[in-house]
């Protein structure tokens, strides 16, 4: 989904309602850490009880989504995303904080149980987050500063020089 939704962003595609559903499905699946992760296997929590999927954040899961939300246009955004990419980009952080951005876990595509890994997914992707995530406050501070630039900028020319005189 995160890749899809990338495309998407790639596109300019993101007002499709496709897209829209790759979006509000990537929110909903966020787990309860912050992270996104891949179903583990089923587990009965108690004895009679059908067992329950365990999803387990990780680094590349977690990474590729952040990045792929971080691309939506504020247009296009529902209204939790801030609070999903919040909450992503701290347990990223939190995670490459405590060293454990280069533990690598399987992903793929789960339907078809095709799981693979690599060892430099996990730094290749949270660099790519947290590069994006950077690159979006740049823009969105530039954003706020050009405004405010934009004022001083007439201010000077409107207003009256007040240079001495050269003769003394």
């Amino acid at each position: 989904t995160s890749r899809v939704l990338m495309a998407y962003r790639d596109l300019r595609q993101f007002d499709s309602p496709a897209a829209r559903r790759g979006i509000a499905w990537l929110c909903d699946a966020q787990n309860g850490d912050g992270g996104w992760g891949a179903p583990l296997p089923l587990v009965a929590k108690k004895k009679g009880h059908p067992p329950q999927p365990r999803f387990v954040s990780s680094v590349e899961e977690t990474a590729l989504a952040v990045e792929a939300l971080l691309g939506v246009p504020e247009a296009e955004a529902p209204a939790k995303l801030q609070t999903v990419l919040s909450k992503g980009l701290q347990w990223l952080c939190d995670t490459v904080e405590a060293n454990q951005h280069g533990n690598c876990s399987p992903i793929g595509f789960y339907f078809a149980k095709l799981w693979y890994y690599e060892k430099l997914y996990p730094l290749i992707f949270s660099t790519a987050a947290l590069g994006t995530a950077i690159e979006r406050l740049r823009r969105e501070e530039q954003a706020q500063l050009s405004p405010a630039m934009a004022g001083r900028r007439e201010n000077r020319r409107t207003s009256p020089t007040t240079a001495p005189s050269a003769r003394t």
